[in-house]
């Protein structure tokens, strides 16, 4: 009844009283559920016709109203409405990413982790389980819990999630089985089944799992999050891009998104739109110095377009406005001045002697002594094979010279 008053009350839908008695009318013919699909799935679950499918709850139902009111209002002015979930973490990124600077990419463990049930008869065993970082002890931990603790659905739900972080899919879709027998409605179910199948590279079946949930928890983000992970992961960009989208237009806060939002328009060649999707990452963020990397390698990458001038410029103003040191520098200045060298080359961009990239005027012999310095530079500060190779590609690429 409050999911029917509440579609009357926001969109004129003709035939309430005949054609659409017991249903809604598709999204496609309400332009108000078109704009916000996340209205549109709340509505469907407060309406469902079975009665298991809908909210069981009025805490739960305003929860989720709550969380498409915040969605519904930063899309519309512009404004992000963040707020803490109380059945998620918040993004996992800056915790699963780790310190070193590679290019980062569709991975399940930068999703976040459902809270545990403070009603379950394992949650202080399992809130000290969980603090302990070797995997394969954990398990063990929980598999006891488990054991002393039969009643637990919690103890069967985390030993699902670390059995796919130890890679034991079977044993991940027997435990996941077990507990659907038991409760069909529980949206965790879907969830980690999701998170399996994403392990796994699944992502066209990561997203059905998702969108299950989805429908569910129309107003939590996590979901969104998942969904667009799942789709960037099966090459749906279209949907990876709309959930990803959603996801940091309501609450920034979320990095995980600004980076798979710029893998997809890179992925479709929109240098701009990557780089774009890139700054939205805050300041305030520990990944912030770590999107400016990123932005500067989206700049300068040629595997799909050649950057021009103004890519080469605004990259080489990326790299000298970072307080990097040491190696992740080095790098970062090797692939810059190696796109430059390639472009002027390759005749792709005519030497400019007045432009200076990093330091080096644009200029076939200066980028070629830029380039051989930062190699050797990297030399300096490895070992063995390594460094070897570094010595003989600052060697090969150094300008033609009598002696």
């Amino acid at each position: 009844t409050v999911g029917r008053t509440l579609a009357v009350l926001i969109a004129q839908i003709p035939g309430l009283s005949h054609e659409y008695r017991y249903r809604l009318p598709d999204a496609k013919d309400v332009p108000i559920f078109v704009r916000h699909e996340s209205l549109y799935r709340f509505l469907l679950k407060a309406t469902a016709e079975h009665p298991d499918d809908r909210f069981q709850s009025a805490d739960e139902m305003a929860d989720q109203l709550l969380g498409v009111l915040r969605e519904v209002v930063a899309t519309e002015t512009g404004q992000p409405r963040p707020a803490a979930s109380t059945l998620f973490s918040g993004d996992m990124l800056a915790l699963t990413a780790g310190s070193n600077l590679d290019s980062l990419g569709v991975d399940y463990r930068h999703l976040p982790v459902p809270t545990l049930d403070s009603k379950d008869p394992a949650f202080n065993a399992l809130l000290n389980a969980s603090a302990i970082a070797d995997a394969k002890q954990r398990s063990e931990a929980i598999k006891l819990i488990r054991e002393q603790q039969p009643k637990s659905t919690e103890a069967s739900i985390r030993l699902a999630e670390v059995s796919i972080e130890l890679r034991q899919f079977p044993k991940v879709d027997s435990i996941l089985s077990e507990l659907e027998t038991k409760d069909p409605w529980d949206w965790r179910i879907p969830w980690y089944q999701g998170r399996s199948l994403l392990a796994q590279k699944k992502g066209r079946e990561a997203k059905q799992a998702f969108d299950r949930v989805y429908f569910d928890l129309p107003g939590e983000l996590a979901p969104k999050l998942a969904l667009g992970l799942a789709a960037e992961q099966a090459k749906d960009y279209a949907l990876a891009i709309q959930m990803y989208a959603l996801v940091l237009a309501t609450d920034p806060s979320y990095v995980t998104a600004a980076f798979g939002l710029a893998r997809c328009r890179s992925a479709q060649g929109d240098r701009a739109a990557a780089v774009a999707a890139l700054e939205q990452v805050p300041q305030t963020s520990s990944l912030f110095t770590r999107s400016r990397v990123e932005s500067a390698r989206i700049l300068v990458d040629r595997d799909r377009t050649p950057p021009g001038i103004p890519e080469l410029r605004k990259a080489s103003a990326a790299v000298e406005a970072l307080t990097l040191e040491g190696m992740d520098r080095h790098r970062l200045t090797q692939q810059v001045l190696e796109t430059a060298l390639h472009l002027v080359t390759s005749k792709s961009l005519p030497p400019q002697s007045d432009l200076a990239i990093l330091g080096q005027p644009l200029q076939e012999v200066s980028l070629r002594e830029g380039l051989e310095k930062v190699l050797r530079s990297m030399a300096h500060l490895s070992t063995g094979d390594e460094k070897i190779r570094l010595v003989d590609a600052a060697n090969k690429v150094r300008p033609k010279t009598l002696f």
